[in-house]
């Protein structure tokens, strides 16, 4: 995931396979990018590569009349390139390396559901099943959409254990901004990925100009929905310590009501842990999982086990008898430890509106954590984003914590400020 006018094609799609080709002359590339034209263009180029440096640096040679750009062969062995557009065939042809350049080309696609319906079919369906036994599947593209290619596949195998996790992911932002994820180049914050071509302040000035969430997409590889979503991230103050003394904390769980599988999206199971220290809440830790019911009971007791029985537990109870049976069952469980489940009450929405309330004026923050990235860019996505577990899971235990009696005005806010709620609702709702 690379930003735009980056060179990612021209290092993947063209150098790349030279290279590759070079190594192992007996295999087959297929390039497969959003048209076929755009698609034979780096087919040709990597020919041009090859028909210019392999005698020299690999002793091979490109075949003098099997060479058209869209499937060209090596000389005397049976390697061989073929690039096509998303949409052609690639069936009856197997890949040890297969390329998959931008699958989508302008914000048309990539806001069509349809279109990012059938990109996806056609890469589970036809695409892949073309990969030969041991071989590789290189996709390198800008994101565009949360549901576009990369998010769908990341979204799939994030529901998998850590082992089963096929892909290595390298996300490359035009500037780095993200302090909780280490940054692969080394950079610092606020350095650009190629500054002698895109300065910092070439940078600034593409996002100054360019609406919020195409530069979050195209240029940092975070797509969020147009027009901004329910809150802002930045409403969340990151910290690196808690205060020094005890605590009210409530560890909230929303529970996912269905099992992850293969192909699909499924909800998060969600332990959020606040603190509250005044009028000050800390968001302290995110458990964020997707496994079976079993998993997840175990993983509740022994969570419990681990914040200590001075920390409330609390379950979202789903509706009706079956709801109630869990929250029975789960309480036999935790025996000694301050354990009931919380009915949902109103639209989400209406149950998220105290925290961001206070989130909004600075009274939120997230303890430092690798989990905070996930949970800003779910902030930022609600209530378009395919999901909300952590959102529902931290208001969760911030109506826990606030719980009882009327918190001062005095208490949450700092001098001279005011939250008019309704206004607040009416902006944001």
């Amino acid at each position: 995931m690379m930003p735009v006018r980056h060179g990612k094609s021209e290092m993947c799609s063209q150098y790349f396979p030279a290279w590759y080709l070079g190594r192992h002359p007996d295999h087959r590339v297929i390039l497969v990018s959003y048209e076929s034209g755009y698609a034979e263009t780096w087919g040709e180029k990597t020919r041009d590569v090859l028909a210019e440096w392999g005698p020299s640096i690999f002793g091979i040679n490109v075949h003098r009349r099997r060479n058209a750009a869209g499937h060209w062969r090596l000389d005397g062995r049976k390697g061989e390139m073929i690039s096509t557009g998303i949409v052609g065939g690639v069936t009856g042809r197997g890949a040890n390396l297969l390329i998959i350049d931008d699958p989508i080309k302008s914000s048309m696609e990539a806001n069509s559901e349809t279109y990012r319906n059938r990109v996806w079919d056609l890469y589970t369906s036809t695409i892949k099943s073309r990969l030969e036994p041991e071989g590789i599947v290189l996709i390198v593209m800008t994101r565009w959409h949360m549901d576009d290619l990369a998010g769908r596949i990341l979204n799939q195998h994030d529901a998998l254990p850590d082992q089963a996790h096929p892909f290595d992911v390298l996300k490359l932002t035009a500037l780095y901004d993200d302090p909780t994820l280490p940054d692969a180049m080394g950079r610092q914050i606020g350095d650009a990925l190629w500054p002698w071509r895109y300065t910092v302040a070439d940078l600034e000035d593409i996002k100054n100009t360019t609406p919020q969430h195409w530069w979050n997409a195209l240029y940092q590889q975070r797509p969020t929905p147009p027009g901004g979503g329910l809150a802002k991230s930045t409403w969340f103050p990151v910290v690196h310590a808690m205060p020094a003394k005890a605590l009210p904390r409530v560890r909230f769980w929303d529970c996912a009501g269905t099992e992850a599988k293969r192909g699909s999206d499924p909800d998060w199971t969600v332990g959020a842990l606040l603190a509250r220290d005044g009028g000050r809440f800390y968001i302290e830790n995110i458990i964020r999982v997707r496994w079976t019911a079993g998993e997840i009971d175990k993983l509740i007791k022994q969570t419990a086990v681990a914040d200590g029985v001075g920390v409330a537990i609390r379950e979202e109870q789903e509706p009706g008898s079956s709801g109630l049976a869990v929250i029975s069952q789960r309480r036999q469980g935790l025996v000694g430890f301050n354990y009931r489940g919380v009915p949902a009450v109103g639209a989400k929405s209406i149950r998220w509106m105290p925290m961001l309330i206070q989130a909004e004026v600075g009274n939120v923050c997230l303890m430092y954590g690798a989990w905070n990235a996930a949970y800003q860019q779910e902030i930022s996505e609600a209530p378009y984003g395919a999901h909300d577990d952590q959102l529902d899971a931290t208001a969760g235990a911030f109506q826990e914590l606030a719980r009882g009696s009327m918190i001062p005005a005095s208490e949450i806010l700092g001098p001279g400020e005011v939250v008019d709620a309704g206004a607040f609702q009416r902006k944001i709702f």
